[in-house]
This record gives C-alpha cells, structure tokens and sequence, in this order.
C-alpha cells in the first residue's frame, strides 16, 4: 500500500520532511476547481437509485425491540434530561421520536431517514476527500490539478456509498447510529479542514460540536478525536507538531470528549454490568481480554474479506464467522501492513499516513480487548470502509500518468461501482423479507439459539407455526430457559390449548428483561381462557402501557373487564382506545355495550383509568 501511494505523489521540492510541508497555507492554486453541485446531486441520486429497495423493508432484529416494543419510550417524548441522556444514543433516539411523531411506528418513513442521512454521509465523504486534496495542493504535497483531485474524491464516495457493507445503514434501522454518527465525525472533519484556512473561533467550536454530536448519536465514535487528529497532522497541517501548535486548544478539546461515553454507563456496562448495556461487559463472553483481542484480529480479517467478498456479510455472526483459517492469516497481514504504512509514511511525513491511522482509530472501539457479546458486526465497518474507499480511489486515479492508463484505472473503478451497486440491491432484497437473513444466519450457525429464535418469531407473526415448531425445538435444546425460547413456546401452547401451561411459562417470561407488550397480551389471552377476566384486563392494560399506539390491547381490556362486570373499566378501556384510534368500530360498540350495562349506581369512570 505504501509503494502505491508514494508512486503518484510528486512532490514540488526535493525534501519532503514536515518542515517543508508547514510553511503557511499560500493561496489556492489558480486552477479552478470543478463545481461540487453536479457531483452531489449525483451522489445522491445514486444512492437513492442502489438503496430504493430499502423503503420495502420492515423491522428487523433490535428494530423490533428499540421501536415497535419499547414504543412507548419514544412515542411520548419528556423534557426532561433523564429521557434524553437515560441512553446510550440520545441523537439516536431523538431521531426516533419525531420519525414516530411523524408516522407512528410505519417501517417507510423510518428507513427513508435512514436512507437520507447516508446520501448526507456520501456527499460529506466526497467534501472531506475534495477539500482535503485541495489542501494538499496548495501546499505542495500532491501535484494532481483540480480536476484529477475532484475525480479521487467522486470516486472515493461512489465506491464506499454503494458497497454492500453500508446497506445496515438503509435497511437497519437502529443502524443510524452509525451512520449518524460518521455523519457528525466527517462534518468535524470538513469544519476542522475550514478553521485552518479562515481561523475562526466558532469554527473550531463547530467542530469540537461535530464530535460532541457523533460520540452522542454512538459512544463508539470515541475514535473520532485520534482520526481528527491524523487529518490536521497529516492532512492539513504536514506535521503533528504543527498540528498541535496551531490547534491544540481544539484537539484537547476534542481529546476530553472521549471521557464522555463514561457518562452514557458505559463504564458501568464494562465493569459493572449495567443492564441498559446488555451484551456489553468485560465478563459476557466468559472470555479473557487477551482471548478476546485474538478473536478481534480474526474479526479484522473478516471485514477485509467482506470487503472484497460481500456474501461473507451476515446479520448476525458469531464465532463461526471467524473460524476459518484464512481469517487470522488475513487479520494479522491487515495489521501488520498497517503499521508498516503508518511507521513509513510518518518517517517521511507523507500525508498518506493519515490512512493508516485514521483506520485503525475509527475500528478501534468496536475491536478492542473488552468483551462483546457480537465478536463481529458488519456495521461496524461502515466508516473505517471510507478510509479505504479514498486509499483505493486515491490509489486507482491518483497514480497514473499516462491517458491511457488512467483512463484504464477509470474503467476499473467504474466496473467496481457496477459489481458493488448490484451485490448492494440483491443484500437489500434479503431485507424485504428478515426470514432469508436468519435462513443465512442459521446455515453458518447451526449450533447458535438466536438465529432459531429469530427466524421462528418471523415464521410465527405471519401465522405459519409448523414451520416456527422445529426451530423453537431446536432453540429450546441449544439453550433451556431463554425468555424468548419460552414465550415462542407459550404461543405454541395457546394454540394447543394448553392455557394453564402457556401461563406459567408467561409468568417467567414477565420478570425478565424481554418482557414487553406481546408478552402481556399474551399473557391476557391465557387468563381469559383459563376465566380470570379481571386478570386479564389488568394483562391487557400493562400491554396497552408499552405500546400506547397499540388500540387493540384497550379493546381486549374493555372486552375482558366486560366479561369480569367492571363496565366502568371497559368504558374507560373502550374510550382509550378512541383516543388512539377515533375511527375504531370494535371500540365504539364496546362504549356503547358498556354503557347500557353499567347501572346508574355504579362509578363512572375516571380519567385515569
């Protein structure tokens, strides 16, 4: 990688140490630049064009649990700090409450905001690279005109934008963490790029802002001040020394704000096993750090791979994913080439060091020595897969010399947004129906509960219990007692008519950290069929808590407080449900039941109720 870079750098002196590079910035060349609308716009359409098919999609995985069952979480806001900052991800969840306010708990408008924010990420790709290269220029560093430098930048966005391993970002909804959050890293990145040229305070203020904001959309943007760094040392300013010289007042700044995921528990998620963490902790792999760090290097070679081969991409990988032999191969020549780049390009303060560095820095976080319960995720190679789409880009147009070479290298990039743009639709087409993706996940992970459990959910929301039967089997036999295993299992039971069964297996299910509004309303079914109706209501009430747009669960409450003669609880029930839904038939007959059943004698129903 080193060679390539420093074939197509030509350095306008022949000394290229920092002291040559920091001299101050002199105007900019008086080529003019090509205008950045048209690429932009291009950019765009693009990736509405590659990514469409993500609108079809509905929820998957955490979807389901951050949105549609904890509904209630984001679907009334409070003012209050402790709603706000109770989270890992408060820009995260923000987001979520006015998509809810906009369209309730409907997938479309979800998935559009997702889709939104990485054109929003690709064009900011394109300006970072762009303006970079301009600041090259004008320094001397580079010696490609304007024109080559824009073409370096276009590519760099198109050949990350459109690569399968950003499709989380469309089709994923609780994915915009990190697109949010690499959003808010480059937009730090393009402000920092700016306060170097015009000085200004509120400029560096912007961008210690910009990091603020990534590291609140995602903790895991903690790298982003190491990466901010690498840019002005050896992007913008030629050295670290000048870097710090000039800035350091930001980058302290920058540096303090890495303390701040301390805040969001995620220290106590670590070391103290903070429940809002789950999956997260330095005991949840029943690993040792040093075990945990070789499974990480296995992990590095399997984002390489998919890089090159998207079909090792998976929702949910696990150990198996990184068994494979090739992997730690891969892994440690990753590693080690990039410390090789990043030992060299230092020495000869090359701005192409910042690649190296600006990598390992924005991976880190996500492939550590501290546990994960997911050793590796292909989220977490949404903006690290950046910094090598502009090392390729760079290296494909940067280089060339000849016309006809370049020209070539053109048609090679060309041809390789092509092949990534047709593996991206068909990764999107998996979405449209979450079934195929735990088919996948299953086949690799036969030994694996989760994978099961997810694809007999699936299998049982859309009716086909025979189906959903065997995995819940086999689920149940990888790991006894799992929540979920237990009230796939009770769903099974109702429909055999085994009530009494199915609620002893709820009852379990309650106290556990996955209870939520199917669990209750299930739990309701069970108690009206065995004749507890007055239990059944409060059943219904509890569900109706936890998804408030839910109006069935308030109906199911007024029928069964009906059948136990609280007509003035199923009015209320009944009236609440209105208030969700004011065109509900089911309710309104229920009002209208309640009222001639109730006496004059009996209390009329209150507004809390």
């Amino acid at each position: 990688m080193v060679s390539h870079y420093h074939d197509f750098l030509e350095m306008r002196g022949s000394d290229d140490s920092p002291s040559n590079q920091t001299s101050s910035l002199p105007a900019r060349p008086a080529q003019a630049a090509p205008s950045a609308w048209p690429r932009c716009l291009l950019l765009v359409a693009a990736v509405a064009l590659v990514h469409r098919g993500a609108l079809d999609a509905g929820f998957v995985f955490d979807d389901l649990v951050h949105i549609v069952e904890r509904e209630r979480d984001i679907a009334v806001p409070e003012a209050s700090a402790a709603w706000l900052f109770g989270t890992q991800r408060p820009i995260v969840k923000l987001s979520l409450a006015a998509n809810h306010a906009w369209g309730g708990v409907e997938p479309w408008g979800y998935h559009l905001v997702n889709l939104a924010v990485h054109a929003a990420v690709a064009v900011l790709v394109y300006l970072v690279v762009r303006r970079g290269a301009d600041l090259l220029r004008a320094r001397g560093a580079i010696g490609a005109d304007a024109a080559r430098a824009d073409l370096v930048a276009f590519g760099a966005a198109a050949l990350w934008a459109l690569h399968p391993i950003t499709t989380a970002a469309s089709t994923y909804v609780i994915q915009r963490a990190e697109s949010l959050a690499a959003l808010f890293t480059l937009l730090a990145a393009l402000l920092l790029m700016r306060a170097a040229a015009i000085g200004r305070v509120w400029m560096k203020a912007a961008c210690v802002g910009g990091t603020l904001l990534a590291m609140l959309s995602k903790p895991t943007a903690a790298g982003a001040p190491i990466a901010l760094l690498a840019v002005d040392a050896f992007v913008v300013s030629g050295s670290l020394r000048v870097a710090l010289e000039r800035r350091w007042i930001l980058h302290a700044a920058n540096l303090v704000l890495i303390a701040l995921p301390l805040s969001l528990g995620i220290g106590e998620g670590v070391f103290g096993g903070d429940g809002r963490l789950a999956g997260y902790g330095a005991g949840v792999l029943d690993a040792t750090p040093l075990s945990y760090a070789a499974s990480q290097v296995r992990a590095v070679g399997l984002y390489v791979a998919m890089c090159v081969a998207p079909s090792r991409m998976s929702i949910d990988h696990g150990a198996e994913s990184l068994a494979p032999s090739l992997m730690p191969m891969l892994g440690v020549a990753t590693l080690a080439a990039l410390a090789v780049a990043a030992v060299v390009g230092w020495r000869r303060g090359a701005w192409w060091t910042v690649v190296p560095v600006a990598f390992v820095a924005l991976l880190a976080p996500t492939t550590s020595i501290v546990p994960l319960a997911d050793p590796a995720a292909d989220q977490r190679m949404y903006l690290p897969l950046a910094v090598l789409a502009i090392a390729c880009a760079a290296a494909l147009v940067g280089w060339p010399r000849r016309t006809g070479v370049l020209a070539a290298c053109v048609a090679a990039m060309l041809a390789a947004i092509a092949l990534e743009s047709s593996a991206t639709r068909a990764r999107i087409a998996l979405y449209r129906d979450p079934v195929l993706l735990w088919d996948e996940v299953v086949e690799r992970r036969p030994a694996h509960a989760r994978g099961f459990v997810n694809r007999a959910s699936l299998l049982v929301a859309r009716g086909e219990f025979d189906l959903a039967a065997p995995d819940i089997a086999r689920a149940e036999e990888i790991q006894p007692g799992n929540p979920d295993v237990m009230f796939l299992r009770a769903v099974l039971d109702m429909r055999a008519g085994r009530a009494d069964q199915a609620l002893a297996r709820l009852d379990v299910v309650a106290n556990s950290t996955v209870a939520d509004a199917r669990v209750y309303g299930l739990r309701g079914d069970a108690m009206r069929a065995l004749g507890r109706h007055a239990d059944a209501a409060q059943a219904y009430r509890n569900a109706a808590k936890r998804a408030p747009s839910e109006a069935r669960y308030l109906v199911l409450a007024g029928r069964a407080a009906l059948d136990a003669g609280d007509f003035a609880g199923a009015e209320a029930a009944f009236e609440a449900a209105l208030a969700v839904d004011p065109r509900l038939a089911a309710a309104e007959a229920g009002v209208a039941e309640a009222r001639s059943r109730r006496s004059p004698l009996q209390e009329a129903p209150s507004d809390g109720r």
